[in-house]
């Protein structure tokens, strides 16, 4: 299996959902994971990150639920493409060190969040933020678009 989506229908859903142990077994070899309205809570993700062989990862519609993501260090070796939409997310902690080789980063109506992670500038494959309504953390990306130009120029100049 090389995508998956995992849709959830219950709308009023007030019990608190996990993925299975098994779940992880299953999807070993995924490359593209979209998860939508699932409200796992964001500890969830992390496990995720474990992922081998995980390319694009799509969380749409509250997938993951709470204020805070500090994904694992080591995790989400292979993620190019990272989308949150719709998050409660208001703290994002990561670096270089979390997502490698992430190319591609959209985060829509994230309009709680506070910052981009600086240290997500440090990563040489991210070419291109989209925000679309997520206008607390635009400066952050701006920073993060500065830093990496600074670090072109100064290894354009040696």
């Amino acid at each position: 299996m090389e995508h998956l989506k995992l849709l959830n229908d219950a709308l009023y859903m007030n019990k608190s959902l996990h993925l299975p142990p098994e779940f992880f077994r299953l999807v070993r070899t995924v490359k593209k994971l979209t998860f939508a309205t699932t409200k796992f809570p964001w500890s969830e993700a992390d496990r995720l990150g474990q992922l081998e062989s995980l390319e694009v990862l799509k969380l749409k519609e509250n997938a993951f639920m709470g204020d805070t993501w500090r994904p694992e260090v080591g995790g989400f070796s292979q993620l190019q493409i990272l989308w949150i939409e719709r998050a409660e997310l208001e703290t994002w902690e990561a670096s270089n060190l979390c997502f490698p080789i992430l190319r591609h980063l959209v985060l829509v109506s994230c309009d709680k969040l506070n910052a981009v992670p600086l240290e997500l500038a440090d990563i040489p494959n991210l070419h291109e933020m989209q925000l679309d309504n997520t206008s607390k953390a635009v400066k952050y990306a701006k920073d993060i678009l500065n830093e990496k130009n600074r670090n072109f120029n100064l290894s354009s100049c040696m």
